[in-house]
């Protein structure tokens, strides 16, 4: 028979946009909150820049986003066999060490939803494979190690 389906991430749960008040990657109650249709926790936002891409087995990626405080912008670019995904901004970057996470609006085949991209960059050689994550408010996810190409978290 056919294997199971995965199962989808705890993210597309149900995007409220929220505050995070207290830091903590939860939202509190007394977390400001905006009306959307899914939730991303907005983390506490950083400077920083992501940019690279590659192919995820026969998914081709391509994503960038610069924040320097006050500005943050960038793109990116998804094509799978069913999907093709463009960013059309970035609104909230955050960085720790070699990962990054950012929001913003996106189109998944030219219909407008709120997307969150995740970046791991594992390694510039070795063995270790750099990590790309796309989740959409509409419920489109491409999850997976690169299988070429880089992307690196500065």
């Amino acid at each position: 028979g056919m294997p199971p389906e995965p199962p989808t991430t705890g993210l597309i749960a149900a995007i409220t946009a929220c505050s995070d008040a207290h830091g903590d990657g939860a939202c509190e109650e007394d977390s400001a909150r905006g009306a959307a249709t899914k939730e991303f926790i907005l983390p506490a936002l950083t400077a920083g820049a992501t940019t690279g891409g590659g192919r995820i087995g026969t998914a081709t990626v391509t994503a960038s986003a610069r924040s320097q405080g006050s500005s943050i912008d960038g793109t990116c670019n998804v094509v799978t066999a069913t999907a093709t995904v463009k960013c059309l901004d970035v609104t909230a970057y955050a960085q720790t060490g070699s990962t990054s996470v950012f929001f913003g609006r996106a189109t998944v085949n030219g219909v407008e939803t709120m997307y969150r991209i995740r970046v791991v960059d594992a390694a510039d050689s070795g063995s270790a494979r750099d990590v790309f994550s796309l989740v959409t408010a509409s419920g489109f996810t491409l999850t997976g190690a690169l299988t070429e190409g880089n992307f690196q978290v500065r």
